[in-house]
């Protein structure tokens, strides 16, 4: 588009200065031979050396320097256009002319990007003089390059109303009303260039794509972004329009493939330098999205785009200092709060004390209560990734306060996620109950799937129709055995405003999030009212604090202190808890190691007793240390093995605990052997223990289920919460861990136990029969509500 700007303000340039071209009869011949050659013949070479012998022979035409301006801005050679048309302004005294040469100034100090307070004086002292449509569109012009749309807006609307045919000031207002989200008019005048003759109708199939993909409705951005680029195949917006929609829409491959054909046709532009970042954030190659951001902050520095993802990179890294100070750097340039939002929510993976703990939740709290007393206004939401603090639930606390003051905030600052489903506001008809559960995690070998495969599959299909919706993972398809549990699986995007108006159409009168703390597009589509009853499933065990949310659903045996009364942090859930008889939960039996592991593949000596706690770094709590040590130090055959982080850091950050922590001869029986990837390696993991440990405050669920189908004595500690239920108190824990793992009869009693029970956890049908009638109860009572 910057092309064809420049090309038709050259032509208006000319137009107005051989308009007003008076001068000397005797160059005044000259001058129109001149301007003969330029605009009718287009010889360039020939007009301007007219024009230079004018001014040669008489320096004070000023007619003559403004076309040697126009011939210069042509010729792309800015700089001298700006000198001869600054030399004829110096020069003219006629009014009118001066107020078009203010306007010709103005454009070229413009299309230089100098975009001060020099280039909007020329603007509107040339438009203020002599309002013609040039002069009223180079100061909106001006205007839009100064992000002052709204006063652009007024001008470009004089020069429609005079002339409803000038298309490039319907591609302005389409861009000023864009700029400020006031999306119908934006479409409206995107749809005035489609009839255009040339390049204007490609900016109009550009402009409703993007008036479109910022509605969330991809489809038909995709849909427009596809039609300019059949008229324009190498539009670089269109380009990089259609690859952001599909980055969106989850299809990376597709958008990373065109990002890079884009850089290299423009190695600076800072979008899609930001754009292949994300990218390459989401597939979990940090390092090189951060060079990506690096580089379009050293081609513009301050960058909003690039801090916010240098913030996400850093609190992926665990640098909690490094994440902060990209938040507050941002929210110095642009002074929005979202900016001190994301600086108070970024928490470390891994805390070097218990008191560290307690003071960032602390911290959290006076942030939340700060922002939600001052009423913080969250601009640009939809473009800035905000994530749940997920690492909250691994602290073992109360969570309902944290999480309630947030969703109050972000249901003031933002009403539209509270949006609601028109169909929830009517009867529900005489047909199956749509049930929808929803999830990043329905991928193979995850728990929050595999926790519900055999609900999924069970409910009776004379009474339910069974979606699963799937929000997009990093290259992993929905798990195969859940899919073939389902009626109908539906993939989302990651666009919040698509994923709304996706799952509302499907008018689900029940909408159940398998987990809410692990994605933002599980968290922030839980805001609003898309089924008639909305529950939580415990995928992560803690309250959602929002009050769209109906239930939380759990079990008799998994939430047995349930009695505010009896804990003393309160009432831990927003929801209505459903406590389904049983455990509530469905597990397959999990599939044995072909070959159980052997010690000596992870360095391990065959006759060490080997306590195995394979469980996240993140649940590594500085509390659980004391069990390690005590284990360590009382039993001097005893060897412990965690597993590494994720990230390289995150093991950092342990291990330098854990050595300040420790003995130094116990800290050398302390084995830290990389993560695993897969069921089968997992379970030749654990095969490998002599009695396996779960940390607390925050246990394990699904890997319980797979130490105890290996037959491996496992220890939980009690508590509380959800979070974490065998052992009363730690020192009971240890007790428990070091007779398991000292006593060889007391061992075998309690693995044959376990291998004699085991069956009783599989393949429960009672679980399949509580979430029905949990199901259609709630859908029952919904009915009754709307009565």
């Amino acid at each position: 588009m910057q092309r064809l700007l420049r090309v038709a303000t050259v032509l208006a340039i000319f137009l107005a200065s051989a308009a007003t071209c008076k001068s000397s009869s005797s160059s005044s011949d000259l001058l129109l031979e001149g301007v003969r050659l330029h605009m009718d013949v287009g010889a360039l070479d020939e007009a301007k050396a007219i024009y230079a012998r004018v001014v040669a022979e008489n320096p004070m035409a000023a007619d003559a320097w403004q076309l040697l301006g126009a011939v210069a801005v042509q010729e792309g050679d800015l700089p001298s256009g700006e000198i001869h048309f600054a030399h004829a302004l110096a020069l003219e005294t006629d009014p009118k002319k001066t107020a078009m040469l203010h306007c010709n100034l103005a454009e070229t100090r413009r299309l230089q990007k100098k975009h001060d307070a020099e280039t909007l004086d020329h603007a509107r002292t040339g438009s203020g003089v002599a309002p013609t449509e040039f002069c009223r569109v180079v100061l909106a012009k001006v205007l839009l390059d100064r992000s002052e749309p709204r006063l652009a807006i007024p001008h470009l609307q004089a020069v429609v109303a005079a002339r409803d045919t000038h298309v490039e000031a319907w591609y302005l207002l389409g861009r000023a009303w864009l700029s400020l989200a006031v999306l119908d008019e934006a479409a409206s005048a995107f749809h005035r260039l489609l009839a255009a003759p040339g390049p204007l109708a490609v900016e109009g199939y550009v402009g409703l794509g993007q008036v479109y993909q910022t509605l969330g409705v991809l489809h038909e951005a995709i849909s427009y972004y596809q039609r300019a680029l059949e008229l324009h195949p190498t539009h670089f917006e269109g380009r990089m329009g259609l690859a952001t929609a599909r980055h969106q829409h989850g299809r990376l491959d597709d958008a990373m493939h065109v990002y890079a054909s884009l850089l290299e046709q423009s190695p600076a532009h800072v979008g899609v330098l930001n754009n292949l970042g994300v990218a390459l954030l989401y597939r979990g190659d940090g390092d090189a999205a951060a060079a990506y951001f690096h580089r379009a902050l050293a081609i513009e520095p301050g960058q909003l785009q690039s801090l916010g993802n240098l913030y996400i990179y850093y609190a992926d890294l665990g640098d909690v200092a490094a994440a902060r100070a990209m938040a507050e750097t941002a929210y110095k340039q642009s002074r929005n709060d979202i900016f001190r939002l994301q600086a108070a929510l970024v928490l470390p993976p891994v805390y070097a004390t218990h008191d560290q703990l307690l003071a960032t939740r602390a911290a959290l709290h006076a942030s939340l209560d700060a922002f939600v007393a001052d009423n913080m206004a969250l601009s640009d939401f939809y473009n800035t990734e905000l994530r749940p603090p997920f690492y909250l639930v691994y602290h073992g606390k109360n969570d309902r306060p944290l999480l309630e003051k947030l969703a109050t905030l972000y249901r003031r600052a933002v009403p539209q996620l509270s949006w609601r489903a028109p169909h929830v506001a009517t009867p529900r008809p005489q047909s199956c109950i749509r049930v929808g559960f929803m999830s990043k995690s329905f991928v193979t070998n995850h728990a929050h799937g595999l926790l519900l495969r055999g609900v999924l599959a069970g409910l009776d299909r004379a009474v339910y129709c069974v979606y699963l919706l799937v929000v997009p993972s990093v290259a992993e398809a929905p798990d195969p055995s859940l899919v073939a549990a389902v009626d109908h699986v539906v993939p989302l995007s990651l666009h919040l405003l698509d994923v709304q108006r996706e799952v509302a159409a499907l008018t689900l009168d029940v909408l159940v999030f398998a987990d809410i703390m692990s994605d933002p597009v599980n968290y922030f589509t839980a805001f609003g009212r898309l089924a008639r009853v909305q529950a939580l499933f415990w995928g992560n065990p803690t309250t959602s604090g929002n009050a769209a949310i109906d239930y939380f659903v759990s079990s008799e045996l998994l939430d047995a202190a349930m009695d505010p009364e009896e804990t003393e942090d309160g009432d831990h859930y927003t929801e209505q808890v459903v406590l389904l008889p049983g455990l509530g939960i469905w597990y397959d039996p999990p599939p044995l190691p072909t070959t159980p592991g052997r010690r000596s593949d992870y360095n391990l000596d065959d006759h060490w007793t080997i306590y195995v706690c394979a469980q996240s770094v993140f649940k590594m709590q500085p509390e659980f240390d004391v069990v390690l040590a005590a284990i360590l130090a009382r039993d001097l055959n005893g060897h412990i093995v965690l597993v590494q982080g994720r990230r390289a850091t995150w093991t950092a950050q342990l291990v330098a605990r854990l050595r300040a922590t420790l003995p130094r001869a116990s800290f050398e029986r302390l084995h830290l052997v990389p993560r695993v990837a897969g069921h089968e390696a997992y379970m030749r993991l654990l095969s490998i223990a002599t009695v396996v440990l779960h940390p607390f405050p925050f246990g394990g669920s699904k890997t319980s289920a797979e130490a105890l189908a290996l037959g491996l004595p496992l220890v939980v500690r009690d508590a509380t919460h959800l979070r974490a239920r065998m052992a009363p108190a730690t020192d009971a824990y240890i007790a428990l861990a070091l007779r398991l793992g000292t006593n060889a009869t007391y061992h075998a009693e309690v693995a044959g136990a376990i291998t004699a029970r085991t069956p009783l956890l599989w393949r429960d049908k009672q679980v399949v029969v509580e979430w029905d009638r949990f199901l259609f109860n709630a859908v029952r009572l919904s009915a009754l509500d709307e009565t």
